[in-house]
């Protein structure tokens, strides 16, 4: 009852609310499937939370994402090998798009702890959209398809938990398709590699340039 009475609340009931979530996710870590009865609840929170924070018009960010972040832990601790309802795949997207990235980032890593991989992979996916760097774009994509891979391995879907597969399929095909996307970058990376490895190697041929000249072609390893 303490969800459903809080979830409206101000700030102060919004602390009261975080301590309680996070009092629920140490149990529901301890022993799984011990708050399945509350399932409806934080369903039914998440979406009240969510509409309020649209409505207002809050930042993101503070204590509102990390009530929102743990609501959505307690979700992925109960629903851990069990079949996705169209209730639990809501709230996870209603929490989504209202999170700021730092979270978005955060529920990903908790959603493949507890074996959510398939979740995790397009969270992830999604995030690497929205970075200004070139390396976290790439590397969130990396870390994407890692878990696209575990979730293909595992057999368990977001949507249909279960279906055989041929697993042995599904690796030789993840990991193609992993060669054929990474294979030009990699290929980049060990030319600018080799044309570093010759201009080291043969730095003697360096030393009569003027200084300048010399720093231009050590840079550009020209």
């Amino acid at each position: 009852g303490g969800l459903i009475e809080l979830k409206g609340g101000g700030k102060k009931d919004e602390g009261i609310l975080l301590l309680l979530c996070e009092t629920l996710a140490s149990l529901g870590h301890m022993r799984s499937g011990v708050l399945k009865l509350l399932l409806l609840d934080i369903c039914n929170v998440m979406g009240v939370l969510c509409n309020n924070k649209l409505d207002s018009d809050v930042p993101s960010g503070g204590d509102g994402d990390k009530v929102l972040t743990l609501l959505a832990t307690l979700l992925f601790q109960t629903m851990k090998g069990h079949l996705w309802t169209d209730e639990t795949k809501t709230a996870i997207d209603q929490v989504l798009g209202v999170v700021d990235q730092w979270s978005a980032y955060r529920l990903a890593r908790t959603a493949s702890r507890y074996g959510h991989h398939g979740i995790a992979a397009k969270i992830l996916a999604n995030t690497a959209n929205h970075v200004s760097s070139e390396h976290f774009y790439f590397w969130l994509l990396g870390l994407s398809q890692i878990c696209q891979g575990e979730h293909i391995i595992s057999g368990l879907s977001y949507d249909v938990l279960g279906k055989e597969e041929n697993i042995n399929t599904e690796i030789d095909i993840s990991l193609k398709r992993f060669e054929e996307v990474r294979r030009t970058e990699v290929e980049i990376t060990q030319h600018a590699a080799d044309v570093s490895v010759v201009w080291t190697e043969n730095a003697i041929r360096y030393c009569k340039m003027v200084p300048i000249q010399a720093a231009y072609s050590m840079l550009t390893r020209s």
